[in-house]
């Protein structure tokens, strides 16, 4: 004999808490998405609205360079990786930063400006701040076409700026008089205090644009909590005396995983572990998400 179905006030009084979880749940979503997007521009779950923290990501995108700074709905995007991997660059960059208020090329080598189509293909870019140098290759121009149908505010630097954005400061330090054959040594070195953290971000430079950089700027610019390793980790780069001046807390080797040119060198490795300083590698982690101070 069939069971007979229970309609007693018992299994009506649960079946109501069950559907008031449910409705309860969903509000919550709602105030959370509604929240979310006011506070950071995305929906995306995201620490910085239980802590107040500021992020900063270092995106792996193989051998490239990829760092994106978020902080109270405002971002700063260096860089952008490969061609080949500009596609996930974009759809990571887009879930944190659907907007992204500084877009910075340090140097337009594939391996950095790449990717840079299919972030402006991916988010809205409200200034887009690149040096005077030129290349040939399309990435190069496909990138300034699509800031400019975006209408993104092009900022060709020729020499050391700030820029501001809520809580964020950029300082793009003097190297612009560097003589350089390769433009490595053309990179921006790019300070970004946000909160109350500081990051150094320094594309491919090497010895001599850093040795510049020694000569040009203030001590007290160069000290950086946060040091994003020049040139992949590269021997050229990251010579004692600069690792002294910017005295990090914290660097980070943004490199593929076995990739060919043996990045980062066991040199610089050694030189990191030796100075004290925590060293983070892509190569190894993955994408590196350090949360700053307030």
């Amino acid at each position: 004999m069939a069971r007979k179905r229970t309609n007693s006030p018992a299994s009506r009084l649960k079946r109501g808490i069950i559907i008031s979880t449910l409705i309860l749940i969903l509000i919550l979503t709602a105030i959370y998405c509604a929240i979310a997007y006011h506070r950071t521009g995305t929906v995306y779950p995201t620490r910085e609205l239980f802590d107040g923290l500021p992020t900063i990501r270092f995106v792996d995108v193989g051998q490239g360079d990829c760092t994106l700074v978020t902080y109270l709905g405002d971002s700063v995007l260096v860089d952008a990786g490969t061609v080949s991997s500009g596609m996930i660059a974009a759809e990571y960059v887009r879930m944190y930063a659907p907007v992204i208020d500084y877009f910075i090329i340090t140097h337009p080598h594939e391996d950095h400006m790449g990717g840079a189509p299919f972030i402006l293909d991916s988010v809205r870019v409200k200034n887009l701040l690149i040096s005077t140098d030129v290349v040939e290759d399309e990435f190069y121009s496909q990138t300034l076409a699509k800031a400019k149908k975006q209408g993104a505010n092009i900022n060709y630097l020729t020499g050391p700026e700030e820029f501001v954005i809520g809580e964020i400061k950029i300082t793009v330090l003097d190297t612009f008089g560097v003589e350089y054959d390769d433009l490595n040594d053309a990179s921006m070195i790019t300070r970004i205090d946000v909160g109350g953290t500081s990051l150094l971000i320094t594309g491919d430079a090497e010895e001599a644009a850093e040795e510049f950089a020694l000569a040009h700027n203030p001590a007290s610019l160069l000290d950086c909590d946060i040091l994003k390793l020049a040139h992949h980790g590269s021997s050229t780069s990251t010579t004692k005396e600069f690792l002294d001046a910017v005295s990090p807390e914290i660097c980070v080797a943004s490199c593929g995983a076995n990739n060919s040119y043996g990045h980062p060198s066991d040199v610089v490795v050694s030189r990191v572990e030796e100075y004290g300083a925590t060293l983070h590698r892509t190569d190894k982690e993955g994408t590196v998400v350090i949360r700053g101070k307030k």
